[in-house]
């Protein structure tokens, strides 16, 4: 599939039974078999610090982040995202070596549930409605 040209996969490991070996696995998969043309993104199982460092340190472009429900826990996650100064992310193994990272390119997406805060958290990249959300 990352050869047909796709610009990004999804990594589901919230709703599977893969482990985040599994997942990683994929991850590295994805950016060989797509001369990383292809980005990868996580979708984590839960909104913790541990879950977020693990899904980027494995060299996914973004994480997914299931059930966000208010701006300071969505501004919480970004920070997670970010290293400092802009934020709380410490360098992972693999990472080490490229201590000027860019801040910018990580993507960012919430399964939000309310629509209160989409638009005034910044570092948001995709956002998509909880399927309680969804009419139609």
């Amino acid at each position: 599939m990352v050869r047909a040209g796709f610009d990004w996969m999804l990594i589901n490991i919230e709703h599977s039974p893969l482990s985040a070996r599994d997942a990683t696995t994929m991850v590295h998969a994805i950016a060989v078999g797509s001369y990383v043309r292809c980005a990868s993104l996580v979708r984590i199982p839960s909104t913790g610090a541990e879950w977020v460092k693990w899904a980027l340190d494995s060299g996914a472009a973004g994480i997914v982040a299931p059930m966000v429900q208010t701006a300071e826990e969505a501004e919480r996650l970004v920070r997670f995202t970010r290293y400092p100064p802009l934020g709380q992310r410490s360098f992972g193994p693999f990472n080490a070596a490229c201590a000027t990272v860019d801040n910018e390119n990580t993507v960012i997406g919430f399964l939000f549930v309310g629509c209160f805060f989409v638009g005034c958290v910044e570092g948001i990249g995709i956002t998509i409605p909880a399927s309680s959300q969804r009419s139609g």
